[in-house]
């Protein structure tokens, strides 16, 4: 890692990546890219309260092919929720830093998806990477 090696100052990268490194302290975080503080960093400001208006959502998530039968549907969403539940499930979830309330269902994950991609799209215009 370039950080680590010094060939670089600052990494971006998802928290539950770099647990080692951040469990060792060669590694610190220094910013949250969201709307707000995460609980497993209560000391660490999030880009909005200092002003920057950009959040960096990192998302896992499960895909169907398409057509699939919404009864098919609707039972994986109910068996993934279920499977969340479970005490293995959070543990993993704190263990890896995900926010606690980051899990949405198919009813919201498209239109959350298309969101970030157009605000993406947003920053790409605003930066000259594309026109």
């Amino acid at each position: 890692m370039s950080v680590l090696g010094g060939h670089s100052e600052a990494l971006y990268e998802q928290a539950g990546d770099i647990k080692q490194y951040l469990d060792a302290k060669q590694l610190r975080p220094i910013i949250i890219f969201a709307h707000k503080r995460h609980p497993a960093f209560p000391d660490i400001p999030c880009s909005v309260e200092l002003g920057y208006e950009l959040t960096l959502p990192q998302f896992r998530s499960i895909v169907a092919k398409a057509g699939t039968p919404p009864d098919r549907i609707k039972i994986l969403a109910e068996a993934f929720k279920k499977a969340m539940e479970t005490p293995e499930w959070k543990r993993f979830a704190e263990d890896q830093f995900l926010d606690p309330e980051s899990c949405m269902g198919p009813d919201k994950l498209q239109a959350w998806v298309s969101s970030e991609m157009e605000t993406m799209r947003d920053f790409m215009k605003t930066f000259g990477m594309v026109k």
